[in-house]
């Protein structure tokens, strides 16, 4: 029999259970890369800028949507202020006017000086609320723009996409 050793079914027992430290460094090390791994997978300002991009994305389509079937609608016709709009110009949505909704963060090229305030036409009936931006926008200036053609057709977007995102929808 030998003395320094137990065995229990076939395998080798020590007589002490303490970590040796090449042991103690090696789970540490893969702790860390693990801790790392985490931290990128899971970066927070990234993750609060996708949210804010899909926010933008969903509201430019409920827009977008509530212009289509006012559009079915009313037999093809547009919003009254849109109707009334200058083409291939591209306007802000909101309340404000007398160039107070002249956004100069907006991506849009042409911008007009004064808001195109559509809510009277579509919210209640298509919207529960006009959408605003999540970060700069507001009720007189929402952070989203609308633009039509000369046949009517309508593109729809977001003026502050953010990681250089164009959030654009169009007939």
């Amino acid at each position: 029999m030998v003395k320094n050793k137990v065995f229990m079914f076939g395998i080798k027992k020590r007589k002490h259970k303490i970590f040796a430290q090449y042991e103690f460094l090696l789970i540490l090390g893969i702790l860390a890369v693990l801790a790392i791994m985490i931290c990128l997978v899971l970066d927070p300002s990234r993750q609060f800028v996708q949210a804010r991009n899909e926010q933008r994305y969903q509201s430019v389509y409920a827009i977008f949507a509530a212009l289509a079937s006012y559009k079915i609608d009313h037999q093809g016709a547009l919003p009254i202020d849109l109707a009334a709009a200058q083409s291939d110009v591209y306007y802000v949505l909101g309340s404000g006017s007398n160039g107070q909704c002249l956004d100069k963060k907006c991506q849009a090229v042409k911008n007009s000086d004064d808001c195109l305030d559509l809510s009277q036409d579509l919210v209640d009936a298509y919207l529960a609320k006009m959408p605003i931006d999540p970060l700069f926008g507001s009720s007189g200036d929402s952070g989203y723009y609308v633009k039509k053609d000369n046949d009517n057709k309508i593109i729809v977007g977001s003026c502050h996409g953010e990681q250089t995102t164009r959030i654009e929808l169009s007939q």
